[in-house]
């Protein structure tokens, strides 16, 4: 819906506009009137109805956050909570046996949740971005290439299924569901699109056998919370060592 009102408005704002000559390229300054800077009130008008129906949608309770969760490294509750959704709903929806899954840090967009009801408006403050669920196939060498990556930038959230601690900013007892990281497996980890396609200095991670979900991860929390309230309960992080750091 916020899409279709952005479209709306670069639209009317193209079709209010006139042809423009420009005759060259001479640069001159301007002083602004303050009343030119006034809100249009017909655009104002136009937009109300559109606005209304977006503020009533965002402003939808669906559902309850148990405990207050914050994201911090080398694991936090909101975290951890973001890749086990990841998990969950990738194992869910492609019928595979995921790994484990991750997703950056600087893709979650807010420092925490409070206890209390939660909209759906705060999930979109939370994951602002469209980052489709992809799995990827990796080789254990690979993984430990990601693995390594997490460890030099301090941690990232990671889902159950993985573990590790962090030595001079460098992994070491890694296990991935239980065991040790195996060199000559391969693994299916579900991550942000956005990963998958080498950001965040992820390169290696591009070329390698993919399933993308079409499935946006903001949608993914939505769906979770709004399951976890029609079945009487609420969502909450666990923080259960699976970063941890040498002193």
């Amino acid at each position: 819906m916020q899409r279709f009102i952005f479209l709306f408005l670069f639209s009317l704002l193209l079709s209010c506009s006139k042809t423009i000559h420009v005759a060259d390229t001479k640069v001159s300054g301007y002083e602004m009137d303050a009343q030119a800077a006034l809100p249009d009130q017909h655009i104002e008008t136009v937009i109300m109805p559109y606005k209304k129906e977006l503020d009533k949608e965002m402003n939808q309770v669906i559902g309850e956050v148990a405990t207050r969760m914050e994201k911090k490294k080398p694991e936090s509750t909101l975290g951890n909570w973001i890749a086990d959704v990841i998990h969950e709903t990738a194992t869910r929806k492609s019928g595979q046996e995921i790994d484990f899954a991750i997703q950056n840090y600087g893709g979650i967009r807010i420092g925490s949740l409070s206890p209390g009801p939660i909209t759906r408006g705060k999930v979109y403050e939370l994951m602002p971005f469209d980052n489709m669920i992809s799995i990827l196939e990796l080789p254990g060498s690979i993984v430990d290439s990601l693995v390594h990556r997490f460890a030099s930038s301090g941690g990232w959230p990671v889902s159950r299924g993985l573990r590790f601690r962090i030595s001079d900013r460098k992994p070491i007892d890694i296990s991935i569901g239980g065991n040790p990281l195996d060199s000559d497996r391969t693994y299916h980890i579900a991550m942000p699109d956005y990963i998958a396609n080498g950001g965040d200095r992820m390169s290696f991670l591009r070329g390698h056998p993919r399933n993308d979900l079409d499935y946006l991860i903001r949608d993914a929390l939505i769906d979770f919370i709004q399951a976890e309230q029609e079945a009487g309960g609420s969502v909450q992080g666990v923080l259960d060592g699976r970063i941890t750091i040498e002193d």
